[in-house]
């Protein structure tokens, strides 16, 4: 009895340690913690994608069902092969997603920047959007497969002065 009296002390305390340092699985934004300013991320296997945002409209303004809108984000390959980036929704947002050019090449150990030279867009949203609101966005890639970020943030079309250009552009 003193052995599983040690025991469940023992399960007891690791149980309490990690709610106390809030361990789980997978963290998800309360709406309300702030939003990152860099923008949403996530990765599976060796894909990273990061800064991820939607560009709307300006803070006193909504975005019509039917618009489109552009999305931003850098892809990250840390692995040793390539990957290709097939395609991109946002399910429940927008009746569809595009990439130009399509699919997307990221070859092994470098990043690509979508928001230049490659460009992407939702494309038909289904309600109106104001800056603040979220959606999922989904990303097919060959070989990690599908890639969900969740809580991307709708942020004003300004906000695009302040990303990354090409090379070359100004």
């Amino acid at each position: 009895m003193n052995v599983t009296i040690r025991i469940g002390r023992r399960v007891l305390l690791v149980a309490i340690l990690g709610a106390a340092t809030g361990c789980s699985t997978r963290w998800e934004r309360k709406p309300s913690e702030p939003v990152s300013p860099e923008g949403a991320l996530a990765s599976k296997g060796e894909m990273y994608v990061e800064n991820v945002s939607v560009l709307g409209p300006e803070p006193t303004q909504t975005v019509p069902a039917g618009a489109s809108l552009p999305v931003v984000f850098a892809m990250i390959n840390k692995g040793k092969a390539p990957d290709r980036l097939l395609s991109m929704s946002a399910p429940g947002a927008a009746e569809s997603g595009t990439l130009s050019p399509a699919p997307v090449t990221v070859p092994p150990g470098t990043s690509v920047w979508v928001g230049a030279a490659v460009r992407a867009s939702l494309r038909g949203v289904v309600k109106p959007l104001q800056v603040g609101d979220f959606v999922a966005v989904h990303l097919r890639f060959e070989r990690v497969g599908e890639l969900v970020v969740p809580d991307v943030v709708i942020r004003p079309a300004s906000y695009s002065s302040t990303l990354p250009r090409s090379p070359g552009a100004s």
